[in-house]
């Protein structure tokens, strides 16, 4: 792609499981692991919280923003970043 890798992406639309899961590993596999993040929307509802969850429990450091539905992953430097 002429746009290079895309530093934020924004999964928002369809909420059930397997949609947001087809997201989300579209998202992991373009989004700039030098400097990028993807956001998700209804964070703590639908099939959404489900894919978080799974991605938490693999031992990818999801974050909820606090008083939000909304969950974010960081990357810095070709790793996830850990905030805490």
């Amino acid at each position: 792609s002429s746009v290079g890798m895309p530093q934020f992406i924004f999964i928002d639309g369809a909420h059930d499981q397997a949609t947001v899961q087809s997201d989300t590993d579209n998202a992991l596999q373009i989004v700039d692991k030098k400097n990028g993040m993807i956001v998700w929307h209804d964070a703590r509802d639908f099939g959404v919280r489900h894919v978080l969850r799974a991605l938490h429990n693999r031992g990818q450091p999801i974050y909820i923003v606090e008083n939000t539905n909304l969950a974010i992953i960081r990357f810095l430097n070709g790793q996830p970043f850990h905030f805490m």
